[in-house]
């Protein structure tokens, strides 16, 4: 069973105000913009949030997890994040992963990025909450020997991302704790190069835009646009190559954003008006 141990709420804060740089991703399901990238969350068997224990590594919690109403609820995780566009690298802490000893609740985390198992190639550093985990021969984290709980911070992987999986597994299926984690990502895949902010080469006709808005980009890549009103809240999206018709009808008259990413890391955006 996992200790709470609270000094080290504390010194997440400082961890992770001075060691990260990149965008923080906290929504749990469904999708978010998170600095130009359309971020999608989805889970499947036990998943859970850290809302108590260490705070650089909030909010995922994949794997068994502790005593509840019902009994022990325990068994294998996973946490699936889905990018557009791709990006170009991102950071992973963790903490909470149970001793490499204890056979009922050994847990093993292991990471697949675009689908494929990623071997992490060296450990990170300390958390400020737990004991250094172990680099297993197959390039996955497990707990160390001889202590509780254990993580650590700064796992970095960089490429061209489209999805990132964290799986958490015990070594029997029986054990509970839980393995906790924090994502950070950085910019579109080919942010800088083929990236228009100022001058976006999209076309809304006509323009200001009513009910049925057609919309032109120049390329001929599968792409999406993203139409957000004044409180960043989504208000509609529409997948398309080079051309589409925009059902804006449900829409109120005013002012909105838009941001147009495709499959090669281009993104697009502006502001519009709906009469």
């Amino acid at each position: 069973m996992k200790k709470l141990i609270s000094i080290c709420l504390l010194l997440g804060i400082v961890l992770l105000a001075n060691s990260q740089c990149t965008r923080q991703v906290m929504h749990t399901s469904g999708t978010m913009n998170i600095g130009g990238v359309s971020t999608t969350v989805t889970s499947k068997g036990l998943v859970d949030t850290n809302s108590i224990y260490c705070n650089s590594t909030l909010p995922y919690l994949v794997g068994g997890h502790w005593p509840s109403a019902s009994g022990i609820t325990s068994g294998i995780g996973r946490y699936q994040f889905t990018f557009f566009p791709p990006i170009d690298s991102l950071t992973l802490n963790f903490s909470g992963i149970n001793d490499v000893n204890d056979t009922n609740e050994q847990e093993i985390v292991r990471l697949y990025i675009n689908s494929t198992h990623y071997q992490i190639p060296s450990p990170g550093t300390q958390n400020g909450c737990d004991s250094l985990a172990v680099l297993t021969p197959a390039g996955d984290i497990t707990g160390c020997t001889n202590c509780e709980v254990a993580g650590w911070n700064g796992t970095t992987i960089r490429g061209k991302i489209s999805t990132l999986t964290v799986v958490d597994t015990t070594g029997d299926g029986l054990g509970f704790g839980g393995s906790l984690f924090s994502l950070f990502i950085s910019s579109p895949w080919g942010n800088g190069i083929n990236t228009s902010n100022k001058n976006s080469p999209a076309v809304f006709y006509p323009n200001p835009i009513t009910n049925n808005t057609q919309l032109t980009v120049p390329d001929f890549i599968p792409s999406q646009v993203i139409i957000y009103d004044l409180q960043g809240l989504e208000c509609m999206r529409q997948s398309f190559n080079h051309s589409v018709i925009l059902n804006m009808e449900s829409l109120p008259k005013g002012i909105y954003f838009y941001q147009i990413m495709n499959e090669q890391g281009a993104v697009y955006t502006g502001k519009i008006l709906k009469e």
